[in-house]
């Protein structure tokens, strides 16, 4: 790369875009359906372009925390609510990218005290007063980490000289440092989670947004089937191929992101379904970047079925095992899927139309068959496989998600991260950009395993690196010693002002001294009462017989908690 651009400080919020990266594996991942299938998720946020990449099914980022910074990758997950990942002395966290988070290392981690009521919901207290906090899944994965605050931002997977993503785009931000894992968790390709649900005081792109680091409370995520990309802050990007269409959300049910569906249609037909079972039931449709594969009402399958044999002359054929493959030829023949969905005005409709290669994709034998399952009571999921080929924008502000069809493929941190055309009218902050002189990366690589694959990973280049803007000196001296030489001059003749040409006043022949400003000690927010017997209650009240999420709000159902128990127990 013979250029580069440097973000600079200037007045208003800009965004940025991360890849996104992926690894294939064995298993398609989906929370808390059943043991062979497990479920994770994706996210981004400011028009900040990071990598997305692709472990275990799913596509995850790089994060970094701690001064001096240490690199961790971690899943995006639009359906938790909580950053996590290992740090020293965590039992049984197997290998991943990258090594475990040491908070012994960090200048500037704190411990969130108990006491102080933090966003979370502690499930114990230590006696130094330190938050715990646990998360566990119906399908046997599970965490438990202490609760600990750091310099946090996100960013490509080695340091990028010329850009300052910490000072532009890192927050105080606090996440869980695990110390136990189970399941996918110990196996998985990513280090740890990242969720960005929609919830108030965990999600790290509503936080940029409150600090005025990003112009929009807004995050995108656009997937390729080997990864794709995030933007933190931006509500159009480049990468789109055709308007966004947006479609009205609902979060008022722990976060999720649920949409109201009004059709269903394959190829030209209308499908003859009660769509109404996919509007009820509590959480209704979500759509969940985490999870692999598609999943709808159990009572459509028949309808389904019929019309797929009808289109294509072939039975429809899910990756349940069963399934003995299409050939290339044959999918290159079958209908779109489209899925209309309330608009957010009055008798608007966005359409979802889904390829058939993006529905019909090559299992782990090498088979083609269909990543759409008709199994649920009520409710479904529009997953990752779904999203492939789209720029999904979550809008936090107005309560809408966008569709748009895009090349999701990643140009770099870079070329990415490009002053997008909109800023919050009310930002301080800003970044543009300028032209500058490359700095060449020297990145180390090592091996990760997924699988049957192997993956080159790109390290960083030196543990603990620091990202500082670089400015060429031959292009900034001239102006900087100008504006020093101008500054100077004006001192001086205020001085020579004051001391011979003022007249003082004689009614007042003293100085008035300038008090002192002390720095004030911070104050401790008061967030309310220690769980007590009436919060337990509470928490026993919200087994809702609920088998595909994994919690209710912060608080674990007991169910999940049994599940968690077991887990730890085997």
């Amino acid at each position: 790369m013979k250029a580069a651009l440097l973000l600079t400080s200037a007045c208003v919020a800009v965004a940025m875009r991360m890849e996104l990266h992926r690894i294939e594996d064995a298993f398609s991942v989906k929370r808390d359906r059943d043991s062979l299938r497990q479920l994770r998720r994706l996210s981004d946020g400011k028009y900040e372009g990071v990598p997305l990449n692709l472990g275990m099914g799913t596509h995850y980022a790089w994060v970094y925390a701690g001064s001096p910074p240490q690199r961790a990758s971690v899943i995006v997950d639009t359906g938790s609510h909580i950053m996590a990942f290992p740090c020293s002395g965590c039992k049984g966290c197997g290998k991943h990218t990258d090594a475990v988070f040491d908070a012994a290392q960090s200048s500037t981690l704190r411990y969130p005290q108990c006491t102080a009521r933090p966003p979370f919901q502690c499930s114990a207290c230590s006696t130094d007063n330190k938050c715990h906090i646990s998360q566990s899944y119906t399908e046997g994965s599970s965490w438990e980490a202490v609760l600990v605050e750091d310099n946090v931002w996100l960013g490509d997977a080695t340091p990028t000289p010329t850009v300052d993503l910490n000072g532009t785009f890192g927050t105080r931000f606090m996440f869980g440092c695990q110390k136990r894992v189970t399941g996918q968790f110990v196996s998985q390709v990513a280090d740890g989670i990242m969720g960005v649900s929609d919830t108030p005081s965990t999600n790290i792109v509503r936080k940029l947004y409150q600090e005025k680091k990003i112009p929009h409370n807004a995050f995108s995520l656009c997937f390729t089937p080997t990864g794709g990309t995030m933007a933190l802050g931006s509500l159009t990007t480049p990468h789109q191929q055709e308007p966004l269409q947006y479609a009205m959300t609902s979060t008022n049910n722990n976060g999720w992101y649920a949409v109201h569906v009004e059709q269903l249609r394959l190829g030209n037909k209308l499908l003859d379904v009660d769509v109404g079972e996919m509007n009820s039931g509590r959480h209704r449709v979500i759509v969940d970047s985490g999870t692999t594969d598609s999943y709808f009402p159990a009572r459509y399958a028949s309808t389904w079925n019929t019309a797929f044999e009808l289109a294509t002359g072939e039975k429809y054929q899910v990756d349940d095992g069963n399934c003995a493959g299409y050939s290339p030829q044959q999918v290159e023949t079958f209908p779109d899927f489209e899925m209309d969905l309330q608009g957010v005005n009055q008798n608007s409709v966005a359409t979802l139309r889904i390829p058939a290669s993006q529905y019909i994709v090559k299992n782990s034998q090498g088979l083609l068959c269909s990543t759409i399952f008709f199994s649920e009571a009520n409710g479904g999921v529009i997953g990752a496989n779904m999203m492939i080929g789209h720029e999904v924008v979550f809008d936090l502000n107005e309560q809408r998600v966008g569709f748009a069809r895009a090349d999701c493929d990643y140009r770099g941190l870079v070329a990415e991260s490009n002053v997008s055309s909109s800023a919050a009218p009310t930002s301080s902050a800003t970044t543009t950009i300028a032209p500058t002189i490359a700095v060449k990366e020297a990145a180390n690589v090592s091996n990760t395993t997924a699988g049957n694959d192997s993956v080159v990973i790109p390290q960083p280049n030196s543990a603990g690196q620091h990202m500082a803007p670089s400015t060429p000196l031959a292009l900034n001296f001239t102006t900087t010693f100008i504006a020093v030489g101008a500054a100077g001059s004006i001192i001086v003749l205020g001085i020579v002002w004051r001391l011979f040409f003022r007249k003082r006043s004689r009614a007042d022949k003293s100085w008035t001294s300038v008090p002192t400003l002390q720095e004030e000690a911070e104050e401790e927010e008061d967030h309310g009462h220690l769980p007590d017997a009436v919060d337990a209650e509470a928490g026993m009240a919200d087994d809702d017989d609920d088998e595909f999420f994994d919690s209710e709000g912060y608080v674990m159902s007991p169910r999940s908690l049994r599940k968690c128990k077991e887990a730890f127990e085997m």
